[in-house]
């Protein structure tokens, strides 16, 4: 059986060697949630790969804000890209919407 342990340390080794930082499964865990949810993958289908399930079914039927509240997080670029999008999606907006109204003037 393989020791988590021991592939932690041989890892750690291998990583300080080449003067990374080393990452945890936590730390790898939290990339996973963060790359998927910036790639479009739905929250309930990111919770179901990490295998998240809801604590208290009662409360929280799903698991999907859980995971996307502690697992997320932005990644560098992204509040620059957001405001990027915005910006286009009024200038396609202010132009759908001036089309529209020289159809009706027409």
């Amino acid at each position: 059986m393989l020791s988590l342990n021991w592939l932690v340390k041989f890892v750690t080794k291998q990583w300080s060697e080449l003067r990374l930082r080393p990452l945890t499964l936590q730390d790898a865990r939290h990339i996973a949630a963060t790359w998927l949810d910036h790639a479009g993958v739905t929250p309930k289908v990111v919770s179901k790969l990490m295998g998240h399930t809801a604590p208290r079914r009662d409360r929280h039927p799903d698991a999907a804000p859980i995971t996307l509240r502690r697992y997320t997080h932005v990644l560098d670029g992204e509040l620059q890209r957001a405001a990027a999008k915005l910006e286009v999606f009024i200038a396609e907006r202010e132009e759908a919407e001036a089309d529209h109204e020289f159809e009706l003037a027409a």
